[in-house]
């Protein structure tokens, strides 16, 4: 009975009317499907804005805790070494360095080691600032095949 009358209903539309209902019809499932797709890439995008920022909060922290870390471990060498070149020495046994010497050219003491990082071999330099008579003047990095010759140079306090 229901169907009759829309039937009927429909029958009494003309042409044109019949036309709009129709696109009505397609249109408005389109345009839901479309909003909801926006939504959901809009709420994926703040997801990935979050994240982001939650990834560049954890890198931070983490890099504030390795700085800290190689701090302690640099002071805990200064208090075990008190002594300067004692002091080196242990430090270039904590990072593997390769071929260490300790010497002095025109009254000017450097040290001298190889090593395959840049990385590890910053962190030794870094690690060496922590003592209070080391005072850094001058680095000379030459690549040797698959590593590096460095040759650091100390100056006074």
């Amino acid at each position: 009975m229901m169907q009759n009358k829309l039937l009927i209903a429909w029958n009494s539309l003309q042409a044109q009317q019949q036309k709009i209902i129709k696109i009505i019809c397609v249109v408005v499932p389109i345009l839901f499907t479309i909003i909801y797709l926006v939504n959901i890439y809009e709420k994926i995008s703040i997801k990935k804005r979050t994240l982001a920022i939650a990834e560049d909060n954890f890198t931070y922290v983490l890099e504030k805790a390795q700085n800290f870390h190689a701090f302690s471990l640099a002071k805990e060498s200064l208090s075990r070494f008190p002594e300067k070149n004692d002091f080196i020495f242990s430090e270039s046994t904590r990072f593997n360095l390769i071929n260490f010497q300790l010497g002095s050219e025109e009254k000017m003491p450097f040290i001298s080691f190889k090593n395959d990082s840049v990385t590890n071999f910053s962190k030794f330099l870094e690690s060496l600032t922590q003592h209070p008579e080391i005072n850094i003047s001058r680095i000379i990095i030459v690549p040797v095949k698959s590593s590096y010759q460095v040759r650091v140079y100390f100056g006074t306090v």
